[in-house]
């Protein structure tokens, strides 16, 4: 009995309340309606603009890449050139700088301009190059915020910037302010920790030791043909001769009818007319032998007729 009761207490007090919410909506129809019409249309707008932020940072990045790729490939003319690429990234951070591409594409003309100083022919399009540089160093410091990253990124810049000018004029004013922005590195509580402070303390620890700055040709010595030769002096064509005269400094025709003349030996002095001692081949052995004797007129005396003589017997013939 208790049981059927509370069934039936429970069930009319269900109908209550839903008589109760019935007649509610009935009462605030219309405000129910705008009110459900409003969110339907407050997530839709949030769908949409999550939908067209990612499209639109797709877009910068694609613009990106695209000015990237450009870069890479000089045009014939460098100073038309180098001002379109710069163009390119500064469209990229007007039209898209509340993305993250835009500190990228600052970053990108930095490095551009830093690279093609080297490249440059004249001093004013070198210090055209630095400024535009300079400009967005500085910006990325404006907009950087709480990134320490951009802020160490843009300071190192900026003193590579200074050493770069200071190639340019000689002014050693560039030394102390590239040597000032490593020092808001170094000092500033926001790289406490990091590896730019670390970075930066071993730079400055040599930083005047390193200090050697790049010395620039203007215009550039190609490297395969190397300068100019300086001319060398000439030298006197020698006079002809002629073959029936003999050079002067050679001696007196060899004498053909000296028989003893060994071949090979025409230039050689001749014999001075003195009488010979004869030589050991030449002098008259044991046996009665006589040598050839040369007359006291130099020529060769003919050899005198000996009668044959038998020749000695050795030891080991005898009997």
């Amino acid at each position: 009995m208790k049981t059927q009761r509370r069934q039936e207490l429970k069930a009319n007090d269900l109908s209550v309340y839903l008589q109760q919410v019935s007649e509610y909506f009935n009462k605030h129809a219309g405000m129910i309606t705008i009110v459900s019409i409003g969110v339907i249309a407050v997530v839709a707008a949030a769908v949409f603009a999550n939908r067209t932020a990612v499209q639109h940072r797709e877009y910068a990045w694609e613009a990106l890449n695209s000015a990237d790729v450009a870069s890479r490939t000089p045009g014939p003319e460098r100073a038309t050139w180098q001002k379109e690429m710069i163009a390119s990234w500064e469209d990229i951070v007007d039209n898209y700088g509340d993305t993250d591409v835009a500190p990228l594409a600052r970053y990108r003309i930095v490095q551009f301009c830093l690279r093609q100083f080297l490249e440059s022919e004249t001093g004013d399009m070198r210090g055209q190059l630095l400024d535009t540089a300079e400009k967005h160093c500085n910006s990325t410091l404006n907009s950087a915020g709480s990134n320490t990253t951009l802020k160490a990124t843009a300071l190192n810049a900026l003193s590579a910037i200074e050493q770069d000018r200071y190639v340019l004029d000689g002014d050693l004013a560039h030394k102390e302010t590239a040597k000032s922005y490593l020092e808001r590195i170094r000092n500033g509580p926001e790289f406490i920790g990091t590896a730019f402070q670390d970075d930066v303390l071993a730079r400055l620890n040599e930083f005047d030791s390193l200090w050697h700055p790049l010395v620039l040709l203007d215009p550039p010595v190609d490297p395969l043909v190397g300068p100019p030769a300086e001319p060398g002096p000439t030298a006197e064509p020698a006079e002809p001769q002629d073959a029936a005269t003999p050079p002067a400094d050679a001696g007196p025709p060899p004498d053909d009818s000296d028989p003893e003349q060994a071949p090979g030996e025409a230039g050689a002095a001749p014999k001075a007319d003195l009488p010979q001692e004869p030589s050991k081949a030449e002098e008259p052995s044991d046996a009665g032998e006589a040598g050839p004797t040369r007359s006291a007129g130099g020529g060769d005396a003919e050899p005198k007729e000996t009668p044959p003589v038998d020749p000695p017997v050795g030891p080991s013939e005898q009997p």
